[in-house]
């Protein structure tokens, strides 16, 4: 019985194709004659065709265009497949995979090929578009990058520029923390070797000189500075104090500034709660040569007022600059008072007033009648800011 197929018609049996075979039991051996029939050079499968039949299929419009398929579907019938219930191939029997004239496997067609190659330069062209995708969002995001810093720069210098909070915190929190973890060293300590390298040994003024340019050129410090100090230098001359007490020493500076305007036989006395600030003005004190008038006490103001009388002989002071912590600057001069340490004439010096200011304090003298107070405005040290300094003349 004959194999039939829709799309190709009646096709002959494999057997046919094999010399001395038998329909039941084809035999692959060669024999020396009779010729295998002629297969259809265009049938690269090698399915003996007749001619007639060849020839119509190769004219027929409607089999041209399903060709691929027709040549799968007789391949399947002819051979079978692994899942096929026609049994294993040829090959799998151990029977030889080729004939004479005949191929056992279907190749791709030029058409499936033609289909893979247009699948793979369509895949390519789809993974250059999604590099040049890629590109542009990549640009794009690098250019957003950019703008946003140059506008987030431009903010920031108007922000510092015009606002002294934002100012303090970029000098005291942002500017001062990264530098002392690049530096490895505090900014106190970075004064002190400004000090130490460029100020000459045993003159004031040329100390002072060096602090204020360093304060002023590179890192913000919160020192009475130059322009209130010419204030400081003036009360301080005006009060001529033989005992004169500093609240708050920081580096030194407006200790050295009041000291080298003393009396041979007058003294300062400074507190300062920070030992390492304590540390660093004894250094620089002594560079400026007045450790002789200075002496540095470390604590806090509270616990230290009420010892004056007993451990460092002082029964009044004449002259008192306030420069500490300004939430001290009222309870530190109430206890004054109240320990007896003010006179008639002893005149208080409050730096910083307006900026971050001392409302209690203010508050507090200008209310009270013991008190003739002066007020001198000034600005920030070493800035535009507007500030001043209180000055409180005690009338007993």
């Amino acid at each position: 019985m004959q194999r039939r197929n829709p799309r190709l018609g009646r096709l002959p049996r494999l057997d046919s194709c094999l010399p001395g075979s038998s329909p039941l039991q084809p035999s692959f051996a060669e024999a020396p004659a009779p010729s295998p029939p002629a297969c259809d050079p265009r049938r690269p499968w090698g399915i003996p065709v007749p001619e007639d039949r060849a020839r119509a299929v190769r004219q027929s419009p409607g089999l041209r265009r399903k060709r691929g398929l027709a040549r799968h579907s007789a391949a399947m019938l002819l051979y079978g497949s692994p899942a096929s219930p026609r049994g294993p191939r040829p090959s799998d029997q151990g029977l030889p995979a080729r004939v004479p004239g005949c191929l056992l496997a279907p190749p791709q067609t030029p058409r499936r090929r033609g289909r893979r190659r247009r699948s793979q330069a369509g895949g390519a062209e789809k993974g250059r578009l999604r590099c040049r995708m890629l590109e542009g969002w990549i640009l794009t995001i690098l250019v957003s990058v950019g703008v946003g810093s140059l506008l987030f720069m431009v903010a920031l210098v108007i922000l510092l520029r015009n606002n002294i909070h934002a100012t303090m915190f970029w000098n005291e929190i942002v500017l001062e923390k990264i530098t002392n973890f690049v530096m490895d060293q505090s900014k106190e300590q970075r004064i002190l070797n400004s000090v130490s390298y460029n100020a000459v040994k045993g003159d004031p003024e040329s100390v002072l000189d060096c602090i204020d340019n360093y304060c002023s050129q590179k890192e913000w410090a919160m020192n009475v500075g130059d322009e209130k100090g010419v204030i400081l230098d003036k009360v301080v001359e005006e009060a001529d104090p033989t005992i004169a007490l500093e609240f708050g020493t920081y580096v030194g500076y407006s200790a050295i500034r009041i000291a080298r305007l003393l009396k041979p036989n007058a003294r300062l006395l400074t507190i300062e709660f920070n030992p390492e600030f304590a540390s660093i003005a004894r250094e620089i004190i002594e560079i400026a040569g007045l450790s002789e008038k200075i002496t540095i006490i470390e604590g806090h103001s509270q616990d230290i007022i009420p010892q004056l009388r007993e451990k460092y002989q002082v029964d009044k002071v004449d002259f008192v600059f306030l420069d500490h912590w300004k939430e001290r600057y009222c309870p530190d001069t109430i206890l004054l008072e109240e320990c007896g340490y003010l006179k008639k004439g002893s005149i208080l010096l409050a730096d910083n007033i307006v900026y971050p200011g001392a409302p209690d304090f203010v508050k507090y003298i200008r209310s009270h009648k013991s008190f003739d107070c002066t007020n001198y405005p000034s600005h920030l040290e070493y800035m535009k800011v507007e500030d001043a300094m209180e000055k409180a003349v005690y009338m007993g």
